[in-house]
């Protein structure tokens, strides 16, 4: 877990913060949220490089290697 939850006491405390800067309703919200975008890294780091398109290799940032920007 995090590092600095040590005890069930420190969980308790955590949760409480949460609640008050949160509110009950936004917290369901925020953990589907972050669920998601958990989901999505493990579905990007799983994913073989090789599979993507050929146009996500090799486009580079704009400007760069662009010999008609100075």
């Amino acid at each position: 877990m995090i590092a600095f939850i040590n005890s069930t006491n420190d969980l308790i405390f955590v949760a409480l913060i949460l609640l008050i800067f949160f509110g009950a309703n936004r917290i369901p919200e925020i953990m589907r949220g972050l669920g998601r975008g958990v989901r999505e890294l493990k579905k990007g780091l799983s994913e073989d490089p090789a599979e993507l398109p050929a146009r996500d290799r090799t486009t580079s940032a704009p400007g760069r290697n662009d010999p008609g920007v100075s």
